[in-house]
């Protein structure tokens, strides 16, 4: 009985806990849209944390904590390089975000890395791009 009456209690924190950080939290839209470049996935990243891929013509969305973040994408490993450009972003709660990644033609290697969008400019890309499966 006392372990049923903890989870209890346990669980009407954690769910009450839950409903206060979701007041906190931003929407952030990831697009990525064709490139010529290549065909693989970009990897994108929220502070060094690897949140997901994304193909071709693809958008995902990523709830996030308000504050100062970092944003990155890179093509290859699912560990942030250290080299890798950083977008950073000051989240506020209730709002949404646009990230999408740029591919750069260089040579030898490309370079790839992330833009802010203003919502104007996410609504006329959005139309063209498929979610992704989560």
């Amino acid at each position: 009985m006392r372990i049923f009456l903890f989870l209890m209690v346990l669980f009407f924190t954690l769910s009450a806990h839950a409903q206060t950080d979701s007041s906190k939290m931003a929407e952030v839209y990831f697009l990525r849209s064709n490139s010529a470049m290549d065909l693989k996935r970009h990897k994108f990243f929220i502070d060094d944390v690897f949140i997901g891929k994304i193909g071709e013509n693809k958008y995902m969305i990523r709830k996030v904590m308000a504050g100062t973040h970092r944003f990155s994408v890179q093509f290859n490993g699912k560990k942030s390089k250290k080299g890798s450009e950083k977008l950073i972003i000051d989240i506020e709660p209730g709002k949404k975000y646009y990230v999408q990644d740029v591919v750069e033609q260089k040579y030898p290697f490309p370079n790839v890395y992330c833009i802010e969008l203003t919502e104007q400019s996410a609504q006329r890309i959005l139309p063209a791009l498929k979610p992704m499966n989560e």
